[in-house]
């Protein structure tokens, strides 16, 4: 089957050789699905295979690839494995790594607002605004295509111009690897429907046999209550044609 062998390599979703992760990375579970959800500097996640122990956050780095330290009092545990990370002030875009007291360390990837400008327009009356930003904030779930059983989170923030989407997609795959994807994409709040691309791969850690690939194009409509996000996306490069189906997460209790 194409999608599964290539020669030696396989071709799975986003994937084909190339690189290679650890074998316990590689065999384990795949990681929980940490919806990030943007506040100012303020990161927000969900990441309870991190544990209960004691966790560091190492660095955070930014997109040019500049390295950035960050103190223990900027990463900050909230109830059921939700952080609150604060960036550093500048950085509109990379990646944070955080260190638990046992096991590997995680990197998760990040846009600020600064990349996803603007949460509403100031113009939209109510009803406007709850139609632009019905799109907007944290979703997760699952993809199926090539690799059957990828968890994925998505955070999505809309533009002013209540079209513009941004977004960073967490994929988790016991089979194929991680990786964490920026992408971009039109939103059609009459019809609600999102049109969307990758931008780039942000974090690229394929498992042993493995290369993921962009997605070349996300079609997904939004349910009528808002709850369920679902469609399918195209990859040409890995010849991956993926069901997805996300749904909102639980919301982290209040402190």
């Amino acid at each position: 089957m194409r999608s599964a062998l290539t020669t030696a390599a396989v071709v799975v979703g986003l994937l084909s050789s190339s690189g290679a992760l650890a074998a316990e990375q590689r065999s384990a579970k795949p990681a929980a699905r940490p919806p990030i959800v943007l506040d100012g500097r303020a990161l927000r996640f969900r990441a309870p295979e991190l544990g209960t122990g004691v966790v560091a956050a190492r660095s955070v780095t930014a997109e040019g690839g500049k390295a950035l330290p960050v103190a223990s009092k900027d990463l900050v545990r909230l109830p059921d494995g939700w952080f609150v990370l604060t960036v550093p002030e500048g950085v509109s875009a990379g990646t944070v790594t955080l260190a638990p007291q046992s096991g590997p360390p995680q990197t998760f990837a990040f846009v600020s607002s600064a990349v996803a400008p603007a949460a509403a327009n100031p113009k939209w009356d109510a009803a406007r605004r709850a139609q632009c930003l019905a799109l907007a904030g944290a979703w997760f779930g699952k993809i199926s295509g090539n690799d059957p059983d990828v968890r994925a989170s998505v955070s999505l923030e809309i533009d002013a111009d209540c079209r513009t989407v941004y977004g960073i997609l967490h994929w988790r795959s016991a089979l194929s690897g991680i990786n964490d994807r920026v992408l971009r994409g039109t939103w059609d709040a009459e019809k609600r429907a999102l049109s969307a691309a990758d931008v780039r791969l942000n974090v690229d850690q394929p498992a042993h046999g493995f290369r993921f690939c962009t997605i070349d194009r996300y079609t997904l409509a939004l349910s009528a209550d808002g709850t369920r996000l679902e469609g399918e996306y195209w990859s040409e490069e890995c010849r991956d044609r993926a069901k997805v189906e996300l749904a909102r997460p639980e919301q982290p209790a209040a402190r």
